[in-house]
């Protein structure tokens, strides 16, 4: 979301879910028929509150688990 040159958008980050410092300029790059648009002054959308990261066993932890082999506890 924040690596623009996916969406050909430069430096640009995702308006609605990117992480800006401050409200910044997003530009919508034009084509031979639309010209380019530039948003300015957007504000933020989300606010990011915390994070957590989940781990779940792998296909052969499952199948030890499944034959008993290994205690899930």
């Amino acid at each position: 979301m924040n690596y623009g040159l996916d969406f050909e958008a430069g430096n640009d980050t995702c308006p609605l879910v990117g992480s800006r410092a401050d409200p910044t300029k997003h530009v919508v790059p034009g084509s031979a028929s639309t010209p380019t648009f530039i948003a300015g002054n957007l504000p933020e959308f989300v606010s990011t509150r915390g994070g957590d990261y989940f781990f779940l066993p792998s296909l052969t932890a499952i199948r030890m688990i499944a034959m008993g082999t290994v205690d899930p506890t």
